[in-house]
């Protein structure tokens, strides 16, 4: 069974990453800006993951639905 299609594995992966890394290294509102960075970064790339889906999510849902939870983990952070 694969859950990914085209470049789907590497969407993942650099999504993960750059979320996390962010968190680790800017404290408080590295979440909101890990969130933030990855969704530029994925509209940036877009050629390469534009026929690209993770878990049966098509690439065209991702930028947004980051930009939603960079704004949710922002507004709810304590």
């Amino acid at each position: 069974m694969i859950w990914w299609k085209g470049n789907g594995l590497w969407l993942g992966t650099l999504v993960a990453l750059i979320i996390i890394g962010a968190n680790k290294t800017l404290g408080q509102f590295g979440l909101p800006l890990g969130f933030l960075s990855s969704a530029l970064i994925l509209l940036g790339l877009k050629t390469v993951f534009e026929d690209s889906s993770l878990y049966s999510v098509p690439y065209k849902a991702w930028p947004p639905v980051l930009f939603v939870l960079a704004a949710l983990t922002f507004f709810t952070h304590r």
